[in-house]
Parts: structure tokens; C-alpha cells; sequence
């Protein structure tokens, strides 16, 4: 399916991609010339970022509540898409070339060049062929089925799709116009919008920063380590990330200095909104978006604005959190603590996938080096590098805004290493509040520890670009034509090779269960199971298999994919009830992935089964 929507020439994509966020930026702009918006001049000298995100943010959240109520207009949405990139036209042909002069006579220093160098580097990786399995699945899978079935398709029977939220249903207005590369150039526009926070900060704690020491900084950030997997995904999360950066920042350097209480209640408007909307993105954002929160209620205290806060935090979670919770009451569970303590509202295995999210790789919690350190290359995207250190080269007490951070710190790192997944993905904000933190008048210091630690960094970062450099030559190719588009997700992809071949092998009115989680490589209807892979076979409680297999009678499969991994195992759970196997083939799928430490070049088998639905009460 996914393949069939390249309509395009990928590279065609790609600019109407770039264009249509222009003109989101060129809305944004005019939304900043609004006079409510002014005090944010006090503290910027540019607030167009800020609007940016206010402005996708509301976007988002907007599509996001209308598609859980209301069926979808692909007209309607495709009109809108086509008036952002008009605007983005407009914005483009207007803009003075003259300002990118400034930024050249600053190619005089090692960690500017370093800089331009990586983020050129992920310019040209976040516009390259999806290959991900989270995408290939739900992130892109949701929003193609939702364009098809003309309603926001999130199913009972498929676990994975109660995940999605805000961000996939901002993918289904880009995708109506198949423009499949805004949902990854967004994590390179997110880049951007976290080094935007302190670049364009007026704060009396950023103004004195040397440029260079400043461009180190910002060094320190793209070098994360983390950003190979999140810059290079249709996942939301680094956008998520990005707001959560922005309303973190507002919260413990803005709020605190802010005299006059008119704008206090402005800025806590936007604190709440942006936090507010970063769960609706992804689940684990209520950690962040709590801590945050519980400051911005505290400043607000301070002020004697408790009662404002209050009723402005009440009508916003009203309006942004509550909508779907009441969506998992009407369509998923009617139990409504576990719809909103676990982050899917499935009756049976919510604490299983969560206990699953939960443990992620395994990773110690005790003794957590994986967030500096990763004990394999293979997983270095597991890990946030260096820059966890910074604030020890750059510490000061003396200043409240500092201390408060290190609060928020031990709270989110308390809580988060208990209950969240030990992995660096889970932790890259409280690393940007590290970061920030140790920015606070940063300079360069002369001692031997501290020189040590800068070569290291920038050794780091010199890592990351060749690794970068590697990433660039093998996948963006892939959008000069179609056809090299699907060359990359046939070595790059897995699933590409193993559907390929299902969708040759099937009849057209087929539809398929299936064991391999990248559905929408597949051309048939396409059923996932993984519920197999939280329910436990040797259960004593037949309800939990009997709940999914009438579902999955009602969708009337007529065949079952199997890979070699997955056939006949403890797992098999129609191993009972399948029926002849219609087609088999040796290596007809093979174990792709995108880190290149961590290649492998081992292959499965695939099965393709029939089966009667009305046979899986055998099961």
C-alpha cells in the first residue's frame, strides 16, 4: 500500500514538503504581529519559533480531535494542504537572500563548520526514504488507513494503533496530498526549533555567551547521539520533544523574571497548551508535561494567580486531554482509569504492552552508564552521549533558575528511571535541561578536565557526522526516483521483500492476517495479530483469545502470513485453525535495518496459509 502512494517523483515530494512548512512559518509570522503576542519580543529578538510551534501545535491538536468525532474529508484536507503551500510559495519568493550573507563571515571557527556541517547532514537524511518499523507500521499506518477508510483508524484488534494520537493525524493532512517526507523533515524543522530557544533568547543568562562557545552548545545538542534514531523517523517524538524544550524554557527562565502579571498569565496560557499537547502526542510526555506543570503552578503561586491557573489549566485539559479519553470510553474500554493510566485502552493487555513499552531492551535501571556510554555500537542510538556531562564543566548554584532545574532533574529522573523505558529516547529532554542548565553564562574554561572534555565532544560530534556521511550516501538516493525509492526499502526495510512477495502471491480480494508488523508494505487488507505477542498461551483464562479471535472473525480473513520467526511457535496461535498452506518460500524475507553497526544479512522464511474465519473458534 505504502508503495502504491508514492505517486510522485520523490524529489518532487520533497520540495512541495519543504514549501508547505514555509508556509506554515509565513502563518506563523503573521500570527506574531499580533499585539498579544508582543511581550514575547521582551524576551526573543525572533518569536516566529515559538508561533511555529504554537501554530503546528493547534494544527495538530485541531485534526486530531475533529478525526476522532467526525469522518474524514480528504477534499477538504487536501485544499488546506495546498493553501499552506501556496503560502509557502509566497514566503519563499519574498525572502531576501541578502540575510544568509550574515551567516558566512561566521565560517571562521572549527565547531561553526562542525555545526553547518551535521545540520546540512540531517537536512538531506530527514528528506530520505521511511524505513523504520514504528513508520512502517502505525506512524504511516494509521494515517493511509485513515485516508482510505475515511475515518481516524484506530481498531480494537490492532494494538499499536491505539498509540497513535496528535501527530498521526497531522500526518493524514500532508498524506492526503501524498507528500510522504513532511513527516520526517518535521524532525529536522525540530532541530531547529530546540536551538532556536537559546539562540534567539534575550535572557541577561545567554546574551554574554561567546559566539563560539555558543556554537559548541549547539554542538553538543546535534551530536546526541539519540537524534541518529529520532532525525530520521515518522515519529513525532522530536517535535514533541522540541515543544516540550520551548515550554520548559518559558517555564523556569521566562516566568520567574516576568514582572507585570498580564503576560505571566500569557506566557502560563502557552506553558499549559504546548504541555498539554505533548501528551496527546505520546503517552510518556505526562512525566514531562506534569514537571513542568507543577513549576508553572508554583511561579503562578508566587504571583498570587493560583486561581487563574487553576481555571486556565482546567478548561485546556477540558478541551485537549478529556476528548480522547472519551473517545476510549465510547469505542475501546469502558473502564476509565485504565484509558488513562496505560497507554492503550485495550480491556485485556494493557498491563502486558505497557509492562512491554516499559522494559524496552532490557537496559539496567540501577546503573544507568547507557545514557552516556553505549556498551555496543549497535546501540548507540540508545544512548545521549557526552552532553549528559556538561553541567559539571559549567555549574553554578548561585543562580535560582539553575536550582530549579536540578529539582525538575531529580524529579523526572526519580520517577523516570522507575517507571519509564531505561533508554536514552526516553530521557532527551531532561538532557536539554542539563544542557541549558550548564549554558547559563557558559564560557570556555583552560584547565586540563575542561579541555578534555570539549576534544571530547567535538570528537563526538566528528563520530556522528560520519556516521551522518554514511546515513546520507545509503539512503538519500532514494529520492531522486521511485524506483530508488523502493530500492532503499528493499535493502533498508524490513518486510519490504517478504510483502513484495505476498502481495504477488494473493488474490486481490484477499485479506490477510499477518505476522509482520510493517503492514503497510502490504496490498491486501491487512489484519495485524500481535496480540500474540502479549498474551500468554499457557493462560488459564480463555476469555483473553476468544475476545481477539471474534474480533478478527468479523474483519472474515481469508489467508495468514507467516514469517519463519513467527510459525508454529508457542506464539501460534491459529496453528489449530489454519488451513492448507497456499504458498511457502525460502528466504523470502530478510533482517533489514538502518544502523549501520548493527548489519545482518540473515534471511527467513515466508508462509502464506488459508484460512476459514469461521474455523477460528478452533483456535
Amino acid at each position: 500500500m505504502f508503495q502504491d502512494f508514492i505517486i510522485f517523483n520523490p524529489i518532487l515530494s520533497a520540495i512541495a514538503s519543504i514549501i508547505f512548512f514555509n508556509g506554515i512559518y509565513f502563518t506563523s509570522k503573521q500570527i506574531s504581529n499580533y499585539k498579544y503576542f508582543y511581550f514575547l519580543k521582551n524576551h526573543f529578538s525572533n518569536t516566529n519559533f515559538i508561533l511555529f510551534i504554537f501554530l503546528l501545535n493547534l494544527l495538530a491538536i485541531i485534526f486530531y480531535l475533529f478525526f476522532l468525532f467526525f469522518s474524514i474529508n480528504i477534499l477538504l484536507l487536501q485544499i488546506i494542504s495546498c493553501l499552506f503551500i501556496f503560502l509557502g510559495l509566497f514566503n519563499i519568493f519574498n525572502f531576501s537572500f541578502k540575510k544568509w550573507k550574515v551567516i558566512f563571515k561566521y565560517f571562521d571557527n572549527f565547531y561553526i563548520c562542525l555545526f553547518f556541517f551535521i545540520i546540512i547532514l540531517y537536512f538531506f537524511l530527514t528528506l530520505s526514504p521511511i524505513t523504520d518499523p514504528d513508520s512502517l507500521e502505525y506512524h504511516i499506518g494509521v494515517p493511509i488507513y485513515s485516508l482510505k477508510h475515511g475515518y481516524f483508524f484506530i481498531k480494537d484488534y490492532w494494538l499499536h494503533s491505539q498509540l497513535a494520537g496528535a501527530g498521526e493525524a497531522f500526518n493524514i493532512l500532508t498524506l492526503s496530498l501524498h507528500l510522504t517526507q513532511t513527516t520526517t523533515f518535521v524532525q529536522f524543522i525540530s532541530i531547529l526549533l530546540i536551538l532556536s530557544v537559546i539562540h534567539f533568547s534575550k535572557s541577561k543568562n545567554f546574551l554574554k555567551i561567546p559566539n563560539n562557545a555558543k556554537y559548541f552548545i549547539y554542538l553538543t545538542i546535534i551530536s546526541c547521539p539519540v537524534f541518529l534514531f529520532l532525525g530520521y523517523t515518522a515519529k513525532p517524538q522530536l517535535f514533541v520533544i522540541a515543544t516540550s524544550f520551548v515550554a520548559f524554557f518559558l517555564t523556569f527562565i521566562l516566568l520567574p523574571v516576568e514582572t507585570k502579571n498580564e503576560n505571566k498569565k500569557k506566557l502560563f496560557l502557552l506553558i499549559v497548551f504546548l504541555t498539554l499537547c505533548t501528551t496527546q502526542f505520546k503517552y510518556s510526555f505526562f512525566l514531562s508535561c506534569g514537571t513542568i506543570i507543577l513549576f508553572a503552578f508554583y511561579e503562578m503561586y508566587k504571583a498570587r494567580l493560583i486561581f487563574f491557573s487553576i481555571l486556565i489549566f482546567s478548561i485546556l485539559f477540558s478541551f485537549i486531554v478529556v476528548p480522547r479519553e472519551i473517545y476510549d470510553y465510547l469505542y475501546l474500554n469502558k473502564n476509565i482509569l485504565v484509558n488513562f493510566f496505560y497507554p492503550i485502552a485495550d480491556p485485556y493487555l494493557y498491563e502486558n504492552v505497557q509492562s512491554s513499552l516499559r522494559h524496552g531492551i532490557g537496559l539496567p535501571r540501577n546503573f544507568p552508564y547507557w545514557l552516556i556510554f553505549p556498551i555496543k555500537l549497535k546501540n548507540i542510538t540508545y544512548s545521549l552521549g557526552l552532553g549528559m556531562l556538561m553541567l559539571f564543566f559549567n555549574f553554578s548554584l548561585k543562580k535560582n533558575e539553575v536550582k530549579n532545574i536540578i529539582y525538575a532533574l531529580i524529579i523526572f529522573f526519580a520517577i523516570g528511571l522507575y517507571l519509564g523505558q531505561p533508554t536514552g529516547r526516553f530521557f532527551v529532554e531532561p538532557f536539554l535541561w542539563i544542557v541549558l542548565a550548564a549554558s547559563i553564562n557558559f564560557k570556555f574554561f583552560k584547565g586540563f578536565l575542561y579541555k578534555f572534555f570539549y576534544l571530547s565532544v567535538s570528537l563526538q560530534a566528528i563520530a556522528i557526522s560520519i556516521i551522518l556521511t554514511f546515513a546520507v550516501c545509503s539512503f538519500f538516493p532514494g529520492v531522486i526516483s521511485k524506483q530508488n525509492y523502493l530500492n532503499v526499502l528493499y535493502k533498508f526495510a524490513d518486510g519490504y521483500k517478504i510483502y513484495n512477495w505476498s502481495n504477488k502471491s494473493l488474490p486481490k480480494e484477499s485479506i490477510l492476517l499477518t505476522t509482520h508488523r510493517a503492514v503497510t508494505l502490504s496490498n491486501r487488507k491487512t489484519i495485524p495479530t500481535e496480540f500474540r505477542l502479549y498474551y500468554s498461551t499457557d493462560s488459564k483464562d480463555t476469555r483473553i483469545v476468544k475476545y481477539y479471535l471474534d474480533i478478527l472473525k468479523k474483519e472474515k480473513p481469508t489467508h495468514i502470513l507467516y514469517v519463519e520467526h513467527e510459525h508454529s511457535t508457542q506464539k501460534d496461535v491459529f496453528i489449530k485453525c489454519r488451513g492448507k498452506i497456499l504458498k511457502f518460500k525460502e528466504n523470502a524475507g530478510h533482517f533489514a535495518v538502518r544502523n549501520i553497526f548493527n548489519k545482518t544479512k540473515d534471511k527467513y522464511d515466508g508462509f502464506i496459509y488459508k484460512i476459514n474465519y469461521q474455523d477460528l473458534d478452533k483456535c
